[in-house]
């Protein structure tokens, strides 16, 4: 899985000039499949499945 961002200069955001670390500051402990080490974001697919509400059946979830 690749995550791609904007990228523009530094002072250039799209929103003005106001750039926003998501790196830094966001907690990705609540997102599952993030891992945050040495500045790099690795985000990895997680063996969940679509089940039926009685917990039954299932089938993989589509990536």
């Amino acid at each position: 899985m690749v995550v791609a961002a904007g990228c523009t200069g530094q002072g250039e955001g799209a929103g003005g000039g106001n750039d926003e670390d998501l790196l830094r500051n966001y907690d990705w402990t609540q997102m599952p499949g993030t891992t945050v080490r040495n500045d790099i974001l690795q985000v990895s697919a997680l063996d969940r499945r679509i089940v039926e509400q009685d917990s039954s059946g299932g089938q993989p979830n589509p990536r």
